[in-house]
């Protein structure tokens, strides 16, 4: 009877440690994969993409996807530049992710900033979220994180309102 408990637990443990869902790490890696890191690192964890596709605005980076729910934006020198993630589950230690709802981000990481409809990015964090209709999570964009000079602002531009921190109708 202990053989046979013993035996199950050594073969349920590697089982369950496999089902785990890797964390988010805003600014730096997605489980195993990491920015910076070389493709065939990932690939290693994510085995091989099922789509590439030239990146639209840099036709020396491309765009990978992968059965993992895993698309990485890869450049020229075959660094992993991008992370995004789909993956019903995907958490980050604060417990927000794929499925949260808005509320739940906003509470958790603050306003963010617009970027375009439905996208909210966290520029000094290195994370974005996409919503769906719903007001529900469904990806997740980990990046590098952007540092603010007191000259550059945010640098967004937004049509009619302002660009960074000059914004239409402010005194000169």
């Amino acid at each position: 009877m202990t053989r046979r408990f013993f035996l199950v637990l050594c073969l349920l443990i590697p089982c369950l440690c496999w089902a785990q869902a890797w964390q988010l790490k805003p600014g730096t890696s997605y489980g195993p994969i990491s920015l910076g890191q070389p493709i065939a690192q990932a690939e290693q964890a994510l085995g091989a993409p099922t789509r590439s596709v030239p990146s639209q605005s840099d036709p020396e980076s491309s765009l990978r996807t992968y059965a993992k729910n895993v698309l990485l934006l890869v450049n020229g020198k075959k660094k992993v530049i991008g992370i995004t993630v789909f993956q019903s589950g995907a958490r980050t230690a604060e417990g927000v992710g794929v499925g949260s709802k808005i509320a739940q981000v906003q509470q958790t990481m603050g306003p963010g900033l617009q970027r375009g409809s439905g996208q909210v990015a966290y520029t000094g964090s290195g994370i974005g979220f996409a919503y769906d209709e719903a007001g529900l999570v469904d990806r997740v964009f980990i990046f590098k994180v952007e540092a603010q000079s007191a000259l550059q602002g945010d640098r967004l531009v937004v049509a009619g309102q302002r660009c960074g921190d000059l914004k239409i109708g402010m005194a000169f």
